[in-house]
């Protein structure tokens, strides 16, 4: 087994719980244990951009997309990954 450290790993503090709790039920569906960390790719969150929040990430809140849309501004990457944290 091989196990690298991968660097490009961002963490944004969600102060609005209810933008919390829209991407994590968007990207874990139903689950009733809301966890207090998400981790998703920056690669996914490109495509969404690209896509303007269509297909899957059309169930988002249109607050959640401004939200993400000035975390894909502020980062600028493609590759890497972003821990959204419930402060």
């Amino acid at each position: 087994m091989k196990i690298e450290q991968y660097k490009p790993c961002y963490l944004v503090e969600v102060i609005d719980g209810t933008i919390y709790e829209d991407l994590f039920h968007v990207l874990y569906g139903g689950f009733s244990n809301l966890e207090h960390e998400i981790l998703m790719s920056l690669h996914l969150l490109d495509v969404w951009m690209e896509n303007d929040f269509g297909n899957e990430a059309s169930y988002f809140d249109e607050y959640t997309c401004d939200f993400l849309k000035d975390v894909h501004y502020k980062i600028n990457r493609q590759t890497g990954y972003i821990i959204f944290r419930m402060s």
